[in-house]
């Protein structure tokens, strides 16, 4: 379990190493006055997707603090941060864990008073089949993946409140219909809709927004591991380039829309094609991955562990 200590409460800037930030992209419908000293807090984002929606969030005048379970790396990220003139607060701690959310919120709203905005993103991917995937990684993915947005959720519901401001929940295309090969991956992410809809319904006399992004594949750090069966980190499987989209474009289209405050994101057409097809044409959704069997084991089992 990681500890919450004042120290590690950093100011920190964003990095120009990492991805160079495009400004037809940045600007893309989303202007400086929208964020500007908006207190946003996201998870999981020392790295990944995360870490791309904090950078586009520094750079719309927000004052955002990024979340992360690993000190170096969340040291080498605020170092980054640095160089790059952004000065979010940095706080170590394990969403999973209900007490390490706790003392997340609180500190954030010592250190800025309030808090307007709550991106769920923590969460890990996993690969292999579901009967050789031991329970310690059933656990292992529902505590990252599902409690370790309800457990931050629920102790920032009281001044999302106060400032009438957004959830936001990152899921997946894999949380629209259950997919091989990624064990409970799909039901975790499954999952988070039916939060989003019964705190839509609880909170709406509060007017706050909550939103879903459902995100497909990204152009992921080279250092990306995944969970495999047997507790294992392993690199993904061979994600198909013409449907990947990169950090910068994806973190793009959600702050778009988290700007509109929209309650559903899809980040592309193929996202919406997947939206459809499940929703009204699930049996040819069906035959599709099954025909396509061997391809989708390839796309989440990395080479040297598929089944």
């Amino acid at each position: 379990m990681t500890a919450l200590m004042d120290q590690d409460v950093l100011q920190c800037s964003f990095p120009t190493g990492i991805a160079d930030m495009k400004e037809a992209t940045y600007n893309d419908g989303c202007g400086m006055s929208e964020f500007a000293d908006k207190i946003v807090l996201v998870t999981g984002s020392s790295s990944g997707l995360g870490k791309g929606m904090a950078r586009l969030l520094c750079h719309q005048g927000a004052k955002v603090v990024i979340n992360g379970r690993h000190p170096q790396r969340m040291q080498d990220t605020l170092h980054h941060f640095r160089k790059a003139g952004y000065e979010p607060e940095g706080i170590i701690a394990d969403v999973s864990d209900p007490d390490d959310s706790k003392k997340m919120i609180e500190k954030c709203i010592e250190v800025f008073g309030r808090l307007d905005i709550l991106i769920n993103n923590a969460g890990i991917g996993c690969a292999g089949l579901f009967e050789e995937t031991s329970t310690e990684c059933f656990q292992q993915i529902i505590q990252t993946n599902l409690l370790g947005s309800l457990f931050p959720t629920r102790f920032a519901i009281p001044h999302i409140k106060e400032s009438h401001g957004s959830i936001l929940f990152i899921s997946s295309l894999a949380g629209l219909f259950g997919l091989p090969y990624i064990s409970v991956y799909s039901p975790s992410k499954m999952a988070l809709t039916a939060v989003a809809q019964m705190l839509r319904l609880e909170l709406d006399p509060a007017s706050v927004h909550i939103g879903i992004a459902y995100v497909g594949f990204l152009i992921n750090d080279p250092e990306k591991k995944v969970l495999g069966p047997d507790g294992q980190w392993l690199p993904p499987g061979d994600r198909p380039r013409q449907f990947s989209q990169s950090i910068e474009k994806a973190s793009a289209i959600i702050i778009k829309a988290l700007k509109k405050r929209k309650k559903t994101i899809y980040l592309s057409p193929y996202g919406k094609l997947i939206q459809v097809l499940t929703r009204v044409f699930p049996g040819v959704y069906r035959w599709f991955l099954v025909r396509h069997r061997n391809r989708i084991r390839t796309t989440y089992v990395s080479k040297n562990k598929q089944v």
